[in-house]
């Protein structure tokens, strides 16, 4: 309820100063015509000589549409985190040091590791040995170029993939390369195509 948090805001901003604290705090307001907004109110006080309070000095901006903007950010970080969780087919995501990031709950399906398991371990845990070193190779160099990979690895690419149990599965795997806070990583999006290629045999 809006008079209940602007209630709430108040006494913050009074509790604060009657300690003699800055505060800074959003509180919805209404404007003059009866239109409702968030208001930032900060507060700081201007001390004499001796350190004592002499008075106050306060701020205020509109800030409903950054608070809306902060909003919409979080619903999506959590429609993606769903769609992750969700996707009937496998999602994972590769750091620059070539190790599991993030293992979704159809990776787990498919390969046989949880969650646990997997995160922390190199990637290569998922390709047939034989095949281990090159893919350490092929891995660095995807994550090194960045959004300058070549767009062919880009595309959907069919490989072998290794379960825990060591069986090998073929599947599709499509590669993005992107940068969360100047960090590299690679996400992986796998389809189980092995009964496509058992067909083809």
């Amino acid at each position: 309820n809006r008079d209940i948090q602007r209630q709430d805001g108040i006494d913050y901003v009074a509790a604060a100063l009657s300690r003699c604290e800055p505060v800074s705090v959003v509180i919805p307001n209404r404007r003059k015509d009866g239109t409702e907004f968030l208001n930032r109110l900060n507060i700081s006080m201007v001390r004499d000589l001796n350190g004592d309070v002499t008075h106050f000095v306060g701020t205020q901006e509109d800030v409903t549409e950054e608070v809306a903007g902060q909003q919409l950010i979080r619903d999506t970080q959590k429609e993606l985190a769903a769609l992750f969780e969700a996707s009937p087919d496998p999602i994972l995501t590769v750091g620059e040091d070539g190790k599991i990031r993030s293992f979704n709950p159809a990776a787990e399906r498919l390969f046989g590791y949880t969650r646990n398991e997997a995160l922390g371990q190199p990637v290569e845990l998922l390709v047939p040995d034989e095949a281990s070193d090159a893919h350490v190779e092929l891995v660095n160099g995807y994550v090194s170029a960045g959004k300058s990979a070549p767009w062919s690895m880009a595309k959907s690419q069919t490989v072998y993939a290794q379960t825990k149990q060591g069986n090998r599965v073929a599947v599709s795997v499509s590669l993005a390369p992107f940068e969360v806070q100047g960090r590299r990583a690679i996400a992986a999006m796998v389809h189980d195509i092995s009964e496509v290629v058992s067909a083809r045999e």
